[in-house]
């Protein structure tokens, strides 16, 4: 399937009043679409176990999918063929991993529901105490825990509901070395996401305070060694419950200054809300309200962000947006047997779509039209 004409339109009318961006937009989705000619799901993997989250590896070109009891499965053939856990024997426990990244020498960190990571340095894995004890998931509930890689670090972040110490975040050089740090003001037990702008460094992280009702994003600038004032987004009962008590993500634009925040559950109305930044992450704006489909997890090659979106209980498919979030186009294709995405990763020059149970989808995007999201 070709590029829609209706894209291109989308594309001018966003930008109008600026025609090189417009331009330059356009020539980006060119050179996109040109790498990409077709989307494609051949690559189609089940029985991997419980899943949590994906990453790519770019030094090696592997794919990595995490989840429950240890499992942390590679793929070096863009997700042909997956291997049995790296994890199975590395330390005692059977930690719930959930988050992971690499540095872009073949050191890897992976995050779990407890005061532990994993870590793979120099070819060999260990499990190392990044939180300690106030990390440890029998002091609470373990909301979700996050890892990602600024360029110099690594930083671990936790949710957990344990009185007062209700969120961890950790910092390490070496992956095996960590170093506690302290969480933004009025950053508390609740969901969080984090995501890294990996040209300018700065890191921007969320957080849905459950107490108080509150969305909250700050940024650092220096790694996670300190954070800007809170931006409220939403607050209190009539605007900062549903849909934006569900914060399902904080997503970053390659090469650009723009950020999307995304919220949103399918049992309310509205069902979604999408917060755009074009400063870095420094001032937030709500671009788009959606109805009945709920976003979730997007990731963007360029002007184009793709993320899968929940119509109904068991009906999910494919979306994409090229203004930034403001309006999502349907591309027609769902997944297999009514099966609940769980997150879109983006690495290899495509992105990889994987749900909470076993299927895996891999997909290299050209972008069919079937329908406009509300």
């Amino acid at each position: 399937m070709g590029f829609p004409a209706q894209a291109f339109n989308h594309v001018i009318n966003a930008h109008a009043t600026n025609d090189q961006r417009a331009k330059d937009s356009i020539n980006e989705i060119v050179d996109f679409v040109g790498q990409m000619p077709a989307l494609n799901f051949s690559n189609h993997s089940a029985s991997l176990g419980d899943i949590r989250s994906a990453f790519y590896d770019s030094s090696s070109g592997t794919w990595y999918v995490v989840g429950a009891n240890k499992n942390a499965r590679m793929s070096t053939d863009n997700g042909r063929t997956w291997s049995t856990s790296v994890l199975t024997g590395i330390g005692p426990g059977t930690e719930t991993c959930e988050g992971g990244a690499g540095d872009g020498l073949g050191n890897i960190v992976i995050g779990t529901r407890d005061r532990y990571v994993f870590a793979r340095v120099s070819g060999t894995w260990s499990r190392v105490d990044a939180h300690g004890s106030e990390g440890d998931a029998g002091l609470g509930t373990v909301y979700a825990s996050r890892v990602i890689r600024h360029p110099l670090i690594w930083v671990a972040v936790e949710s957990i509901s344990n009185g007062g110490t209700e969120m961890r975040i950790a910092a390490s050089t070496t992956g095996t070395s960590w170093t506690s740090r302290v969480k933004p003001v009025g950053f508390a037990a609740g969901a969080i996401a984090i995501d890294v702008n990996s040209t300018s460094g700065r890191i921007v992280f969320a957080n849905h305070d459950r107490a108080s009702n509150t969305l909250r994003v700050s940024y650092s600038d220096d790694g996670s060694a300190s954070w800007s004032t809170p931006v409220v987004l939403a607050h209190g009962t009539s605007s900062g419950g549903a849909p934006y008590d569900a914060l399902t993500s904080v997503a970053h634009c390659p090469n650009t200054n723009t950020w999307l925040l995304i919220t949103g559950e399918t049992t309310v109305t509205p069902a979604c809300a999408v917060f755009r930044s074009t400063d870095d992450g420094v001032t937030w704006t709500q671009v788009a309200g959606l109805t009945t489909a709920c976003i979730r997890n997007p990731v963007a090659f360029g002007p184009l962000w793709i993320a899968m979106a929940q119509l109904a209980s068991t009906v999910h498919e494919v979306v994409y947006s090229i203004d930034d979030g403001a309006t999502w186009q349907r591309a027609g294709v769902r997944l297999p047997g009514g099966s609940q995405p769980n997150g879109v990763a983006r690495g290899g020059g495509g992105a990889l779509i994987h749900t909470q149970s076993d299927v895996m989808l891999s997909l290299r995007s050209g972008l069919p039209d079937a329908g406009t999201l509300s």
